[in-house]
């Protein structure tokens, strides 16, 4: 389940905003958002796993900016804070397993993209951290609603908020690898670099379009 934002200028990526003009920044979104689509469609291949993209926002007209692998149904996140939408989410589409994930971590590895696939299949929650306190994953075989209250979303805080309430909780939790993810105009140019050694066809798709981006917005 990717959980995401839909591509609008001034919306998305704020943070890049100065370096980027409001149309670059959404151009960043979208080929990042774009390259977790094919690489999740990828992964979840043959395992009998569906493929939701849950966009906050009018999802019809946000999904025509996105060439969707067919795999993939779009829905509405609905209100409320992300683990609200969350948690709606998840009950909406029948309380099975499940495994949430972001379009700021494009280029995690793939071995675990499929750790947090096979992670649906195990007792507790899998989580996957990032640098910034966040995470790019979570992954249960039901609903965990312990895990998704009372975060303070978007801050350095939510990975060792969510650890703590499962201990509250006593839900076992186990990491997957940390990441890299992209919010600042430094963290960009840390994923281009990254990029340079990859040759996986949609991580170099997502490379061209980074350095074509680069290009046009020199002055």
């Amino acid at each position: 389940m990717l959980v995401a934002k839909p591509v609008v200028p001034g919306r998305v990526k704020p943070r890049l905003i100065g370096p980027l003009t409001a149309l670059e920044a959404a151009e960043v979104h979208r080929l990042m958002l774009q390259c977790v689509l094919e690489r999740l469609a990828d992964s979840v291949a043959d395992t009998g796993h569906g493929l939701v993209l849950a966009l906050d926002g009018t999802c019809g007209a946000a999904a025509r900016t996105l060439d969707l692998p067919a795999a993939w149904r779009v829905i509405d996140q609905g209100p409320g804070d992300l683990g609200e939408r969350m948690a709606g989410i998840w009950s909406c589409l029948g309380g099975g397993p499940a495994a949430f994930f972001g379009a700021d971590c494009p280029d995690v590895p793939r071995p675990a993209l499929r750790s947090a696939v096979a992670a649906m299949a195990r007792p507790g929650a899998s989580i996957g951290p990032t640098e910034d306190g966040g995470y790019w994953t979570l992954a249960a075989s039901g609903p965990v609603p312990a895990l998704l209250s009372g975060i303070d979303w978007g801050t350095p805080s939510v990975y060792h908020q969510t650890r703590e309430a499962a201990r509250r909780g006593g839900i076992a939790i186990t990491d997957l690898d940390h990441w890299a993810d992209v919010d600042t105009h430094e963290d960009l140019q840390a994923l281009r670099r990254r990029l340079m050694d990859q040759d996986e066809p949609v991580l170099v798709r997502l490379r061209a379009g980074l350095d074509r981006l680069h290009r046009e917005s020199r002055p």
